[in-house]
């Protein structure tokens, strides 16, 4: 039995905004690791999701859901967009659900939106802080509730690539930073910015121990320390060549 080392990351969603009382961040795209996950050999297509385009400073827009990303029977789902406020908070338009959830828009009792099952946590709510937005939902945290800085949800850190790097962060409500650049990271609701694109990587072992061969192709490959990896930043498809179980060495003559 073939396995490889995956990690697939829904797009981030876009953030929300508004002319006045100001929207909340994207969240994350949907978080989905596995270190062994079963493969055969044969060409697996790749998607990877587009990241949920932001309100750009509209009254009353709420930022898009962010894109899938697939591998094989694996699903990142994208981000929810942040909700979208009024210009005299009276009407708010409410976050999207998605991999991890909007946050709220700019105007008192917003909610902030769900994430979808273990890929994601909830976006910032606004119970009392008018004006301002909540925080998306990241990969490992809730954003944070609307204040005068709300901040995304935290992302979760993976090796996968070689390096620690952090994935699926949420994205920041009014009067946070402006946008970041992790894969699957919420768009800012500081101007309504869009979401940043998902990916999807494959490792395994280069000495073909973990049944995958490294004459396998597709997406941008690189190897680090024992391993071979594959990073689709668009996309495309993985071909798996299998490690060959006979040994061609081996005969034997019979009397």
């Amino acid at each position: 039995m073939a396995t490889c080392n995956t990690l697939v990351i829904g797009a981030g969603g876009g953030g929300g905004s508004s002319n006045w009382y100001n929207g909340g961040g994207g969240g994350g795209g949907g978080y989905q690791a596995n270190t062994a996950f079963v493969v055969t050999a044969q060409a697996y297509a790749i998607t990877v999701g587009a990241g949920g385009a932001g309100g750009g400073g509209g009254d009353r827009v709420a930022g898009t859901v962010g894109g899938n990303s697939v591998f094989s029977t694996i699903t990142g789902n994208g981000g929810g967009g942040g909700g979208g406020g009024s210009t005299n908070g009276s009407v708010n338009v409410s976050g999207n659900n998605g991999g991890s959830g909007g946050g709220a828009s700019g105007g008192t009792g917003s909610s902030g939106v769900g994430g979808t099952g273990s890929q994601g946590f909830s976006g910032g709510a606004n119970t009392s802080a008018s004006g301002q937005g909540g925080g998306g939902g990241g990969a490992s945290a809730a954003g944070q509730e609307a204040s005068a800085s709300p901040s995304g949800g935290a992302g979760t850190a993976n090796s996968i690539s070689g390096s620690s790097v952090t994935y699926s962060k949420g994205g920041t409500g009014w009067g946070g930073s402006s946008q970041g650049s992790l894969y699957g990271e919420g768009g800012s609701g500081v101007s309504g910015a869009t979401g940043n694109n998902g990916v999807v990587i494959i490792a395994y072992k280069t000495d073909g121990s973990d049944g995958v061969l490294n004459t396998s192709t597709g997406g941008t490959i690189t190897t680090s320390g024992a391993n071979t990896i594959h990073t689709f930043t668009s996309d495309g498809t993985w071909t798996m060549v299998a490690t060959s179980t006979v040994n061609a060495g081996a005969f034997f003559n019979f009397m």
